[in-house]
C-alpha cells in the first residue's frame, strides 16, 4: 500500500524533477518506508512505499520488468496463484512481491490482466512497446486515482492535493456542491469537488497515448449476477457463502507484517474477527480496534467487548471527546480533501490513529456487507414492491420489528424514493435562500436513475456499490487509514463474494425480518446471542447530538465563507437548527478555506 505520482509532459520541462519530487512527498505518510523516482523522456513516476509484502529493497518502486515500469498502490491478493500460472508460461521473477506479478501479467495478457486480479489497486504502467501509459483502478474503487489534464501535461496521483500545485485558480465544481447540499452525494462518478480534477472510476482503465497525448477510458468490469445461485437451496447457499468468505479472508491475511482489524461490535466486523480467530492462529492474539461513543445510545463498544472477550482478542479502545472534534476539525477536513456527509469519519479517524500508535500496518474492515447483503433499512421499500397482498404487509411488519421503523419511515421507504419529482422537490426545499442559478446544476438524469433504482432492490444495490453510497465510504476509509500509514483490507469486497451475495435471493438475505441472515447464521453458536441476534445497527457512529455543540463553534466560519455567501442569501438561515445541514455547511467552509477554493 503506497502513494503514487506521475507527470507526463508534452515537451521537456526544466522543473520536471522538482515537480515529481514535490507531489510525491505531499503523500509521504501513505508510504513512510521508502521512496523512489523514475523517468524516461518526458514521463516521470514517483512512489512512496508502505512495505507489506516482500519487505526487502527488491520490492521498491517504481519497478521495472522487461522494459515496463510501474508505480502502484494496493494489493493483488491472488498474486501467488497468478505467479504460478505465469511461471508455467515462461515468465521468471526476482522478487516475492505482487508488483512484479502485475507487470508480468500486463506483458502477458495486456488489459485483460485486470479481470484476473483479485484485490484493490491503482497503478500506472509505462509501456514502451505501445508508447503509452496504462492506468487502472480496481473494480470497486477501493484505491484512489485522480488526474488533471492540461494543455501541456497530464498529472496523476493518489490524492487531490498532489494535483493542486498545477492549478492556478482553484475553482469549485458547482454541480458537486449542489448535489452534496441537497442530496448528500459526495462522490460524483468521474468528477471531484474541484473543477477540472477528475477521478478515474472503479472498474475502468485509462490509456494515455504518448504521441497524440490523448486519453481513452474504458470499462473492464461490470457486476454480474449468477442465475444458478438463485436456484440454490438455503443450506447449500449458506455453505457456499461461508466458503467464499473464508477464502476472501485467507487471501487478505497474506502479509509479511501483522494483520489486525477494526471491530465495531456489529455483525460484519464480528464475522471478520471470528474468521481470523478461528482459522488463522498467531503467536499473539488478533489485535482489534474500537471507537466508543460518549453517547450511550450510539455506543457499540459494549458489543465489541463481548466479541473481544469471547474470542480472546487483544482489544484496544479509544473514546473521542467533543474537544477532539473541535481541535481536529480542520485537520480531518484536510485529510478528506472533499466534504463528507457524516461526523462518523472522526470515529474512524481515531480508530486508525490508535492502530498506528500500537504499531499495526494492516487492518481488516467490514465495508461492503450492507450493500451486498441488504443491510440498510432503505432496501425495505424496494423489496416490498416485489410482493403482493398479505406477503407484502407481513414483510413490512417484520421489517418494522427488525429495523425499528415507525409508520412514517416505512411509508417513505415504500413510496417516496421511486418518485423523482417528489424527491427533488423535498431535497431542494432544504436549500432555502439559495441563488436560483445554482439549482440548474442538479443532474436530473442521475437522480432520476437513482429514484428508479429504488423500485428494484438489485439495481439499487448495484447503484449504491458503484456510485451513490460505497465510493464515499471507501474514500473515508482510504484517507483515514493511509494518513496513519495503515492499509485496510475489505473481505466483503472480494469481487467473487460480492457477486455471490448479490445473486442470493432476497429472502435468503432478509429472513423472518432478520437482516444479513447469512452472517447471523455464520455467527450463530460461535458468538454470544447478544451479537448474533442484535436488532440495532450502530457501527462507529458519532455522538451527533453531543458533538453538535462543537460544530456550533464553527458557525463564524460559515457566516464568513465567501463561497457560502455566494450560494445563499444567509448561510446560517439554511442551518435552521438542522444538525446535518450545519455539518455540511461547516465542511464546505473549512474545505474552501483549507484549499483556497472559489466559485
Amino acid at each position: 500500500m503506497c502513494g503514487i505520482a506521475g507527470i507526463i509532459y508534452q515537451q521537456p520541462s526544466l522543473n520536471a524533477i522538482a515537480d515529481i519530487r514535490k507531489i510525491t512527498e505531499l503523500v509521504a505518510y501513505r508510504g513512510p518506508d521508502g521512496y523512489g523516482f523514475w523517468n524516461k523522456g518526458n514521463v516521470y513516476f514517483g512512489h512512496r512505499r508502505l512495505s507489506i509484502i516482500d519487505l526487502t529493497e527488491a520490492g521498491a518502486q517504481p519497478m521495472e520488468y522487461n522494459g515496463y515500469v510501474i508505480t502502484y498502490n494496493g494489493e493483488v491478493y491472488n498474486y501467488l496463484e497468478l505467479k504460478a500460472s505465469l511461471e508455467k508460461l515462461g515468465y521468471a521473477f526476482k522478487t516475492q512481491c505482487d508488483t512484479e506479478v502485475i507487470l508480468a501479467a500486463y506483458q502477458c495478457w495486456g488489459p485483460g490482466c485486470l479481470n484476473r486480479f483479485n484485490g484493490m489497486w491503482s497503478f500506472a504502467i509505462y509501456d514502451p512497446y505501445k508508447n503509452l501509459v496504462f492506468c487502472s483502478r480496481d473494480r470497486f474503487g477501493v484505491k484512489p486515482f485522480y488526474y488533471l489534464q492540461q494543455q501541456d501535461k497530464l498529472v496523476f496521483g493518489s490524492e487531490i492535493k498532489q494535483l493542486l500545485p498545477f492549478v492556478q485558480n482553484v475553482k469549485a465544481n458547482e454541480q458537486a456542491l449542489i448535489h452534496y447540499l441537497a442530496f448528500s452525494i459526495t462522490d460524483n462518478a468521474d468528477e471531484s469537488f474541484f473543477a477540472g480534477i477528475k477521478n478515474l472510476p472503479g472498474s475502468h482503465y485509462l490509456t494515455y497515448d504518448l504521441l497524440s497525448f490523448k486519453i481513452e477510458i474504458k470499462r473492464y468490469y461490470s457486476i454480474s449476477v449468477d442465475s444458478q445461485v438463485q436456484h440454490m437451496n438455503y443450506a447449500d447457499a449458506l455453505s457456499e457463502f461461508k466458503n467464499h468468505f473464508n477464502r476472501s479472508v485467507a487471501l487478505r491475511m497474506r502479509s509479511d507484517t501483522e494483520v489486525g482489524g477494526c471491530l465495531s461490535g456489529g455483525l460484519d466486523s464480528s464475522l471478520v474477527a471470528l474468521t481470523v480467530a478461528r482459522n488463522h492462529k498467531n503467536e499473539t492474539p488478533f489485535n482489534a480496534f474500537t471507537a466508543a461513543s460518549i453517547d450511550p445510545l450510539q455506543n457499540d463498544a459494549p458489543f465489541a467487548k463481548l466479541v473481544a472477550d469471547s474470542l480472546q482478542l487483544n482489544w484496544h479502545l479509544t473514546t473521542p471527546a467533543a474537544s477532539n472534534v473541535s481541535h481536529d476539525f480542520t485537520a480531518v477536513c484536510t485529510i478528506m480533501e472533499e466534504p463528507v456527509v457524516t461526523p462518523s469519519v472522526f470515529m474512524q479517524h481515531y480508530v486508525m490513529q490508535k492502530a498506528n500508535e500500537c504499531g499495526l500496518k494492516v487492518l481488516l474492515d467490514g465495508q461492503g456487507a450492507d450493500e451486498s447483503l441488504l443491510g440498510y433499512s432503505r432496501y425495505i421499500g424496494a423489496l416490498a414492491r416485489q410482493l403482493k397482498g398479505v406477503d407484502k404487509w407481513r414483510f413490512l411488519w417484520q421489517a418494522k420489528q427488525q429495523y425499528g421503523l415507525d409508520k412514517s419511515q416505512l411509508a417513505v421507504s415504500f413510496f417516496y424514493f421511486s418518485n423523482w419529482q417528489l424527491r427533488k422537490k423535498y431535497a431542494l426545499l432544504k436549500l432555502k435562500g439559495i441563488n436560483r442559478r445554482y439549482l440548474n446544476q442538479v443532474d436530473n438524469d442521475y437522480f432520476r436513475q437513482l429514484s428508479e433504482a429504488y423500485k428494484d432492490p438489485l439495481e439499487l444495490q448495484k447503484m449504491e456499490i458503484t456510485s451513490s453510497q460505497l465510493p464515499a465510504l471507501l474514500r473515508y476509509e482510504d484517507r483515514n487509514s493511509m494518513y496513519f500509514s495503515i492499509e485496510t483490507r475489505l473481505p466483503f469486497l472480494d469481487w467473487q463474494l460480492l457477486e455471490f451475495n448479490l445473486s442470493l435471493p432476497a429472502n435468503f438475505k432478509i429472513k423472518n425480518g432478520w437482516s444479513k441472515y447469512p452472517i447471523r447464521e455464520s455467527l450463530n453458536g460461535q458468538l454470544p446471542d447478544e451479537i448474533t441476534w442484535r436488532r440495532n445497527k450502530i457501527g462507529f457512529n458519532a455522538p451527533d447530538n453531543i458533538w453538535v455543540n462543537a460544530a456550533k463553534a464553527l458557525q463564524p466560519g460559515i457566516k464568513n465563507s465567501a463561497l457560502l455567501n455566494q450560494l445563499f442569501d444567509n448561510p446560517l438561515a439554511v442551518y435552521n437548527g438542522k444538525n446535518g445541514m450545519l455539518w455540511k455547511l461547516a465542511n464546505i467552509a473549512c474545505w474552501e478555506k483549507t484549499f483556497n477554493v472559489t466559485i
